[in-house]
């Protein structure tokens, strides 16, 4: 019989994306509701948009973008991955943004370390009755 601690952990590599989202037509006044004059936000690979009228008319704001690895997984193993995070000296930390309680943003040259780690810490956690 075969008992373990499972968790899940997904993780995508996440590329900048080199072409600029196109703007809309400034609003004409017969259009519809005013949320045509509110800024738009589009996602697009983890580069983010923002498109915002000015006085002149709509332009495409850029907003700096990082390139990183996007992980998903269960609590029990996002937590373990920001004790990782936490056990490293401040020059070290691998973690850009935690996103919510199951996903994170982190640095591409990490990928690797963080996948043996979790590999690692499986095979620790995993019991199998002698027979």
């Amino acid at each position: 019989m075969l008992t373990s601690i499972v968790s899940f952990c997904s993780i995508y590599p996440v590329t900048q994306n080199p072409k600029p989202i196109p703007t809309l037509p400034s609003p004409k006044t017969t259009d519809l509701p005013a949320a045509r004059h509110r800024p738009s936000f589009f996602i697009n690979r983890l580069a983010l948009f923002a498109q915002a009228p000015n006085i002149l008319g709509p332009a495409l704001i850029m907003v700096n973008a990082t390139k990183g690895v996007f992980i998903s997984c269960d609590i029990p193993m996002a937590q373990y991955i920001i004790n990782m995070n936490a056990s490293l000296p401040a020059s070290d930390k691998f973690i850009i943004h935690i996103l919510d309680s199951t996903h994170m943003f982190v640095q591409p040259h990490v990928e690797l370390m963080i996948r043996s780690q979790i590999a690692k810490f499986r095979e620790d956690n995993t019991y199998v009755k002698p027979s």
